[in-house]
């Protein structure tokens, strides 16, 4: 029969590995639903607005997107530029040059909402002799197609 030394070495060998196995997991657990929660709640407080340009007529000039009638970025051939708004309507536009909107350009009217991604592809539309710069939301499907030959607009050159 074994001494009771050897019992209890084993017993508290054996207890402090249950012991050490469930605050391994229950670390693991805690961590896991900690990055799951400020994963949802960066997510939720705002929407993400990718404006992408593949190549085309008029190459060689950056597009101007604008965001609410401003600025937001010089969008070049095979790029996009990824953009984090609050949720809401916001007004959409591009134009070939200029720093500033113009009243007759089309425009797109999203209302955003907190957490979801939103893909607009400014386009050449080509009319007769003359063309005009397009502004179309796409769906992430398409997009996913376009973003794996564009790269991101760092700095958005402004």
């Amino acid at each position: 029969m074994p001494s009771r030394a050897i019992l209890y070495t084993e017993f508290l060998f054996y207890f402090t590995s249950m012991h050490l196995k469930t605050s391994l997991i229950s670390i693991c657990c805690i961590c896991i639903s900690f990055s799951a929660f400020t994963q949802d709640s960066t997510n939720t407080t705002s929407a993400t607005v990718y404006f992408m340009r593949a190549s085309g007529m008029m190459g060689l000039t950056a597009f101007s997107a604008f965001i609410d009638d401003s600025l937001a970025c010089h969008v070049h051939n095979n790029r996009f530029s990824v953009h984090t708004l609050a949720p809401g309507l916001h007004k959409f536009s591009a134009r070939a040059d200029g720093k500033k909107q113009k009243k007759n350009i089309q425009t797109v009217d999203i209302n955003l909402k907190a957490g979801e991604k939103y893909y607009l592809v400014i386009d050449v539309v080509d009319r007769y002799f003359a063309g005009y710069v397009s502004l179309i939301e796409v769906t992430y499907n398409t997009a996913k197609k376009m973003f794996v030959t564009l790269k991101e607009e760092t700095g958005c050159g402004l």
